[in-house]
C-alpha cells in the first residue's frame, strides 16, 4: 500500500467544460422596475377637497399664514338665458353667535370692515371667466378677539323676484388660499342635486380657538335665503315694500 494518500476527486470540470456558466448567467435576473411615468391626478380626486363635517386646523397646515383669501366660483348652465348672480358674503360673530354691529355683515354693499381687516373684493354678477368670480380678504391679526366665528355664505341675488336658485348654475365651489404664497389650502365642492331649489347655503365657519384658527365645513342649507340668515345673526334687513 502506498504511503501517499490520493487527493479526493472533486469532480470539478475543466475550464473548457460546457457545465461552466458565466457569472451573469448564474445570478438571478433583477426584475426591471415599471416606469410609472408622469401621474396626473384625476380632477375628481384633488387632495385638498374637504367635505361636510371636516374641521381643519389652518395654522397647522400653514403655520406662517397671516392673511387668507376666500374665493368662490361658478358657471352658467344655460349660456343663452339670464345671467344668474351668486354672491359671497360673511358674518363676523361673537361668542353668542351674533353680529356685534351692522358692519359685521360684509357683502357687496358693505365691502370692508375693521379698518380693512376683512374686505369683499367686488361683486361679479355673471360668473363669466376663469378662476374665482368673487373673493374676500382676511387679515387674521386684524380681527378682534371677541370675533369667535366667521360664517361664510353663498346666496342667489334677488331670488324671490326672479325665481332663481342654485340649480341654474354649475361647478360651484368655495376655496381658501394662503394669500402670501398664493397656495390653495382647501376647496369645498357641492352636490348639484342637493342645491336644487335652494337659494342660500352657509358653507363653513372659520373658528377661533385661542391663537388658532380652524375651518369647519358645514354646508348648511338656509330656508328663506340670505335675508333669513341675516336676521338670525342680528342684522335688521330692510323690507322691500315695492
Amino acid at each position: 500500500m502506498s504511503d501517499i494518500e490520493e487527493e479526493p476527486d472533486l469532480n470539478l470540470p475543466d475550464d473548457d467544460s460546457d457545465d461552466v456558466k458565466p457569472i451573469d448567467m448564474v445570478a438571478e435576473p433583477v426584475p426591471e422596475k415599471e416606469d410609472p411615468g408622469l401621474y396626473v391626478e384625476p380632477e375628481d380626486e384633488v387632495r385638498n377637497i374637504v367635505k361636510k363635517g371636516d374641521y381643519i386646523d389652518l395654522l397647522a397646515a400653514v403655520p406662517s399664514m397671516k392673511e387668507m383669501s376666500i374665493g368662490a366660483g361658478w358657471e352658467m348652465k344655460n349660456m343663452e338665458g339670464d345671467k344668474i348672480d351668486a354672491d359671497l358674503c360673511c358674518f363676523l360673530l361673537d361668542k353668542d353667535g351674533q353680529t356685534r354691529v351692522d358692519d359685521d355683515f360684509v357683502f357687496y354693499n358693505q365691502e370692508a370692515t375693521l379698518e380693512g381687516a376683512v374686505k369683499h373684493m367686488g361683486d361679479s354678477r355673471t360668473g363669466d371667466g376663469e378662476g374665482d368670480d368673487e373673493e374676500m380678504f382676511f387679515d387674521i391679526n386684524g380681527i378682534p378677539f371677541d370675533v369667535i366665528r366667521i360664517a361664510l355664505v353663498l346666496s342667489i341675488y334677488d331670488e324671490e323676484l326672479k325665481g332663481w336658485d342654485f340649480s341654474m348654475i354649475k361647478d360651484l365651489y368655495l376655496r381658501l388660499v394662503n394669500r402670501e404664497e398664493g397656495d390653495e389650502i382647501l376647496r369645498v365642492r357641492f352636490d348639484e342635486e342637493e342645491l336644487r331649489g335652494q337659494t342660500a347655503i352657509q358653507v363653513a365657519c372659520i373658528v377661533r380657538e385661542g391663537p388658532k384658527w380652524f375651518f369647519e365645513v358645514q354646508e348648511r342649507l338656509v330656508g328663506g335665503g340670505l335675508a333669513a340668515l341675516a336676521k338670525e345673526y342680528g342684522i335688521i334687513v330692510r323690507e322691500d315694500t315695492g
